[in-house]
């Protein structure tokens, strides 16, 4: 499915089209955009296909030309034809700038860039007057439709709360340091993906394709694989069975932060 849009629904120059196979559209959405930003790192984290975090660092970097805004945050839509309509009144939605800065702190993880975190607070702290009770930053009467949503359900402000959460006590990075091709490796990411822990994140570095990250996360590369629960920049001992992520599972030492002895980094 992701492939499929990924060929049929995805340029370089206009992101994602809001209907595949349907050549000639002249409007973008932001939340075409970071849904399927979600997506793809939901996609990484599953496999540890490094071809999905590429894409989405390229998801990223369009929305950000294509929605970015001059005075912070993200805007709704964007005409991407070459005689724009001069009466488009974009907005800043609440949800989709919370998914986009969700996104954006994941990535700030998996990578090591520490900006991209930084983008996620500038775009979260829009909106800290704004949430809840309204779904956008913009002129009043603009989205009624979602105003209307947002009144009887408020679907955007727990979206903004958990990415909040999320920025402020941070997740719980699951870092598996192994071979693709070692079965030890793709058990305990199968093992790993079963873990219910706050904002969860978990990549796969390869040791030899990935030994810059993880020497610069503070991980020996010569060892069998080994999965590492962080928090707040600090880590338990290595994990190399199953049965020892399920004792992790079971055990949430992030609810006990104290517990974490190893620093990250």
């Amino acid at each position: 499915m992701l492939d499929h849009l990924w060929q049929q629904g995805w340029s370089k120059e206009g992101g994602f089209s809001h209907v595949l196979e349907a050549p000639g559209q002249q409007f973008r959405y932001l939340s075409d955009q970071v849904h399927a930003l979600g997506a793809f790192l939901c996609l990484y984290e599953s496999t540890g296909n490094p071809g999905a975090l590429e894409t989405s660092l390229q998801v990223v970097d369009c929305i950000q030309r294509l929605f970015g805004a001059s005075d912070g945050g993200y805007l709704d839509v964007c005409d991407v034809s070459p005689n724009p309509d001069a009466m488009l009144r974009p907005v800043k939605p609440v949800l989709e700038n919370s998914l986009m800065a969700e996104a954006l702190i994941r990535l700030s993880h998996l990578t090591g860039q520490e900006d991209l975190e930084q983008q996620a607070r500038d775009t979260l702290m829009l909106f800290r007057d704004v949430a809840p009770g309204s779904s956008y930053k913009g002129p009043p009467g603009f989205r009624r439709m979602e105003e209307d949503e947002e009144r009887l359900y408020l679907p955007a402000a727990p979206v903004w709360a958990m990415a909040w959460d999320m920025l402020e006590h941070g997740p719980v990075d699951l870092v598996l340091v192994g071979a693709a091709a070692d079965r030890r490796t793709q058990r305990l990411l199968r093992s790993a993906l079963r873990v219910f822990a706050p904002h969860r994140i978990i990549q796969v570095l390869d040791p030899q394709e990935d030994e810059v990250r993880v020497s610069a996360l503070g991980f020996p590369v010569n060892t069998p694989p080994s999965l590492y629960a962080c928090m707040s920049g600090m880590c338990l001992s290595p994990i190399h069975t199953p049965a020892q992520v399920r004792s992790l599972a079971s055990e949430q030492p992030w609810s006990q932060s104290g517990r974490f002895t190893i620093r990250l980094g």
